[in-house]
C-alpha cells in the first residue's frame, strides 16, 4: 500500500504530466491511487512466460466508479529520485 503522501506525489506529477483524472471507460472523475503493477514483457505471444525477470513497473489509476485501471509506467513520468 501506498501512504498518503507518495499517493498526492503520484497524483500531482500525473496532473502535470496532463493525466486529467478523467475515466476514459464512463467519464467518471474519482480516482484512487492504490498501489504499483509489474508488468511482465514478453518475447513471444505465443508462448506466456509468468515469472520472467523483465517487467515495466507501473503506477494505476482506478475508476471508482466502473473499477477500469489506467497504467503509467513507473519510470516514464516519475523522477528517479522520488523513492516510490
Amino acid at each position: 500500500m501506498l501512504d498518503d503522501k507518495k499517493r498526492q506525489l503520484i497524483r500531482d506529477i500525473l496532473e502535470g504530466k496532463g493525466v486529467t483524472g478523467t475515466c476514459n471507460k464512463c467519464d467518471h472523475k474519482d480516482f484512487v491511487i492504490d498501489g504499483y503493477f509489474h508488468l511482465d514483457i514478453q518475447k513471444s505471444l505465443t508462448n506466456a512466460n509468468l515469472g520472467t525477470s523483465q517487467t515495466v513497473p507501473s503506477v494505476g489509476l482506478i475508476c471508482k466508479n466502473c473499477g477500469n485501471i489506467e497504467l503509467y509506467a513507473v519510470r516514464a513520468v516519475l523522477p528517479h529520485d522520488s523513492q516510490l
